[in-house]
């Protein structure tokens, strides 16, 4: 995600209009806000009033309920869903067939794990992985000066 971000960035500088992709088949709330350079794949379901940030994926029929927030350039795998309210932090990364419940914040660079149930917050550069999920590991983010 950190690597998808900076080559955006990159294009950016160097004048480049970036253009979200939206497969027919997705279906996306009138009034869900999508960023640039997104990506909603086949099958994803957007709904109302969801704010997607630039260079955000929603991946094959993944579910982002109403009034979520995705950070920019998080990833929302294949099947993932998530419930209404749900914040996903900046280069987060929501893993393959995970559920999130109502109103959770995930933090900045976290890791849910393929299949995990999110029943609670994870903090920021934390990996969360099992039903429910559990933090197995927390990485402190540095910011290179």
């Amino acid at each position: 995600n950190r690597t998808r971000r900076s080559y955006a960035q990159m294009l950016i500088e160097q004048g480049f209009e970036l253009i979200s992709v939206i497969h027919p088949s997705a279906c996306v709330s009138k009034s869900a806000q999508i960023g640039k350079n997104v990506v909603i794949a086949a099958g994803a379901i957007v709904c109302a009033d969801s704010k997607l940030a630039d260079s955000v994926i929603v991946n094959t029929a993944a579910i982002v309920d109403h009034e979520c927030e995705i950070g920019e350039a998080a990833h929302v795998c294949p099947t993932a869903a998530l419930a209404g309210r749900v914040r996903v932090g900046a280069e987060a990364f929501v893993g393959l067939g995970a559920k999130v419940i109502p109103c959770i914040s995930i933090g900045e660079h976290a890791i849910v794990g393929a299949g995990a149930v999110v029943i609670r917050d994870i903090p920021a550069g934390a990996t969360a992985v099992g039903v429910p999920a559990r933090v197995v590991k927390v990485v402190s983010q540095t910011v290179a000066a």
